[in-house]
């Protein structure tokens, strides 16, 4: 199979990024912040993944999901995430991708993109991925909101 150099890339990127970070699935988004292959904000575009699944290189993280839960699953929360396939990681294990000096930084900013790691789970995961702090003009820290005052029901059928 062979596979164009922006492939090539992509690929070695998307690798990189779950070996830095020991996360399986990534947006375009991250994977275009180590990419930097110009267009959109650096977003990696959706044919290039396409082809990459063709090939049986990449998956959607809802792909690596049994059939029962993803039939159970009716969100589209994992359907923009993408990961490797197994044929994928051995290949992209194999590639040997010239990197600029500032890869390091551009990995570390890839989990900025998929700011979905910026929560932490409350045991400590994702703390290196939280993102700076803006200062305390943020609304959550006064409390509840107010509840909204009671809608009087109406018939159905009026």
């Amino acid at each position: 199979m062979k596979l164009s150099k922006h492939q090539t890339r992509v690929l070695a990127a998307l690798f990189a990024i779950q070996r830095k970070h020991e996360w399986r699935w990534w947006g375009r988004a991250a994977i275009g912040e180590v990419v930097k292959a110009g267009g959109f904000h650096d977003v990696i575009q959706s044919r290039t993944m396409l082809r990459l699944r063709e090939l049986g290189l990449v998956m959607l993280e809802r792909q690596s999901w049994p059939p029962d839960v993803q039939r159970l699953v009716r969100c589209s929360c994992g359907m923009w995430r993408w990961g490797l396939t197994q044929a994928g990681a051995e290949l992209a294990d194999t590639l040997r991708v010239a990197w600029p000096a500032d890869i390091d930084k551009r990995l570390k900013w890839a989990a900025y993109h998929d700011d979905w790691l910026c929560t932490g789970d409350g045991d400590g995961h994702g703390e290196l991925f939280k993102p700076p702090d803006w200062g305390d003009d943020d609304d959550d820290d006064r409390g509840p909101s107010p509840a909204p005052a009671p809608t009087p029901l109406v018939p159905a059928c009026v």
